[in-house]
């Protein structure tokens, strides 16, 4: 009988390498993620990922801990998990990274509820990619050699441990943050010993190189708190100190304005007035036509493009093709199809006679 995993939160990479039932699999998993995050243009993997295979791994286990909980997680699936793995990670290649994992899990898992994940998975992200196929190979290879697992359908206990390490991790950033930009006393702990004398010049430098603190942990406490103004106080505070990491916080700040940028939710979507399959039908015509390219000037796939106006409608277009190809056999009028765009070409007509 094929073992059941459990899918445990770690606070170190090593944890996962050393899981007792998913470890052999983790470190395929640890290979691969490590591949993919460098970019590679003949393997159509263009953009670097930033995240590190630690919060790969912990956004994964935290995602099957969540199948593994609800009787239904695909239902909803791009807004109850996809956009929460998004804007945890500030970053769609890195929630894409973290789905395609995911999916090797899954895959190795011969549960009906398995395979309505890989279905909500593959509707998700684009499985053309260098990305996912590289995980796809990896799971085709375990497949071959016979690796399978029950899917449990129970929750591991909660690692209080991990979860403690990490906030703890996070309020001593955060607290150094707060601690160099107003005149307070120093932070102490319970035996009343300076955690962060940034009093001193000197010693705010060597704390953040050697000691409990490190300006790494402070760019993460920012990126978290998702304000580019923190990134201004970590200037200063560099300054003041005579570093030389200056350049290395312009950089994050860059880094997180583009992942930003590139993050963002839309207030729009349809009216009452303008049904689905009339949005399906103005942007297919928009693709069509050729109106519509990417920046970077790489192809544009059908899925892809209604998965981004999904995005910005805030509706589910990942059927867009199978509604407009069922309205195409369901008239032979084409009055029916093009209806909306006559309502369009006469809201132009009206604004031209109104001048």
């Amino acid at each position: 009988m094929p073992p059941t995993p459990s899918f445990k939160i770690y606070a170190d990479i090593d944890g996962y390498l050393d899981d007792p039932v998913l470890g052999p699999v983790n470190e395929m998993l640890y290979e691969t993620i490590l591949d993919v995050s460098e970019p590679n243009i003949a393997s159509n993997r263009h953009y670097p990922i930033e995240q590190s295979p630690l919060e790969i791994f912990k956004e994964t286990y935290s995602l099957m801990n969540e199948f593994v909980k609800e009787r239904h997680p695909e239902e909803k699936f791009i807004r109850n998990h996809f956009a929460k793995i998004r804007g945890h990670l500030l970053d769609t290649y890195a929630a894409e990274i973290v789905l395609s994992a995911t999916f090797v899990i899954l895959s190795l898992m011969k549960a009906k509820k398995s395979s309505r994940l890989i279905l909500a998975i593959k509707r998700t992200i684009d499985t053309s990619s260098g990305y996912f196929l590289a995980f796809a190979q990896l799971s085709s290879n375990l497949l071959k050699n016979g690796i399978s697992f029950d899917f449990d359908s129970t929750p591991p206990p909660f690692d209080w441990h991990s979860k403690y390490l990490d906030l703890q991790e996070r309020y001593m950033a955060l607290s150094a943050l707060y601690q160099s930009t107003i005149e307070s006393p120093p932070i102490t702990d319970g035996n009343n010993q300076t955690l962060l004398p940034f009093d001193d010049p000197s010693a705010a430098f060597d704390v953040a190189h050697l000691g409990i603190v490190q300006v790494k942990d402070l760019l993460n406490a920012a990126m978290e708190a998702n304000s580019s103004d923190l990134f201004q106080v970590l200037r200063v505070h560099l300054a003041s100190t005579n570093g030389d990491l200056l350049e290395l916080v312009k950089v994050s700040q860059e880094s997180f304005q583009k992942r930003t940028d590139s993050l963002f939710y839309s207030n729009l979507t349809p009216s009452k007035s303008f049904s689905k399959i009339d949005c399906i039908r103005v942007f297919r015509a928009l693709y069509d036509a050729g109106k519509i390219a990417t920046r970077d000037g790489s192809s544009l796939t059908l899925k892809a493009y209604f998965q981004t106006i999904g995005d910005l409608l805030d509706i589910d277009l990942s059927d867009a093709s199978t509604l407009f190809s069922a309205s195409l056999a369901d008239s032979n009028s084409a009055s029916k199809h093009t209806a909306i765009f006559d309502q369009l070409a006469k809201a132009i007509q009206d604004q031209f006679d109104s001048r």
